[in-house]
């Protein structure tokens, strides 16, 4: 895992369990208040860390080199990895269906790749590109709107 990663996920993990320290520990804070937070701060966590995945696992590079008819190495484990993220990640409501549209494009994907099939995987890998776009930008816009502390 490169450093980069590591810091985000560990800095993500920091700042769930200090949202679970402050919310616990707050005078006057009631406890299903304190719970929203921290379920809230998780989710907040998890969608940051997965969209960064997802923003770096290079979908443009995949594409572009499947359209020229390769298949580079190692790109279905880099998928799948993609894919197996985005699945288990608890997406807010607005990019659910979004995100669930990208897990099924990846399975596509994925199954081209393993056939190390170019022709076929080009399709789903550019369709997975596009997707990645849309979601990355959905929830870029979300985690800005879902600051710690807002109203409840």
């Amino acid at each position: 895992m490169k450093l980069d990663r590591l810091s985000l996920l560990i800095g993500g993990a920091m700042g769930a369990i200090a949202a679970i320290v402050v919310s616990g520990t707050g005078v006057g804070v009631e406890p299903a208040t304190a719970q929203q937070d921290v379920l809230s701060a998780i989710q907040r966590t998890q969608a940051m860390a997965v969209i960064y995945q997802l923003d770096t696992t290079g979908f443009h590079d995949l594409e572009v080199d499947l359209s020229s008819g390769q298949v580079p190495a190692g790109a279905l484990g880099k998928v799948r990895r993609a894919r197996i993220a985005a699945q288990a990640t608890n997406w807010p409501g607005e990019v659910a269906s979004d995100a669930a549209s990208m897990v099924e494009a990846m399975q596509q994907l994925e199954s081209g790749l393993r056939d190390e099939d170019a022709s076929k995987a080009q399709p789903p890998a550019k369709e997975v590109h596009d997707l990645e776009h849309d979601l990355s930008t959905k929830m870029y816009a979300w985690l800005s709107a879902a600051q710690p502390g807002g109203s409840h």
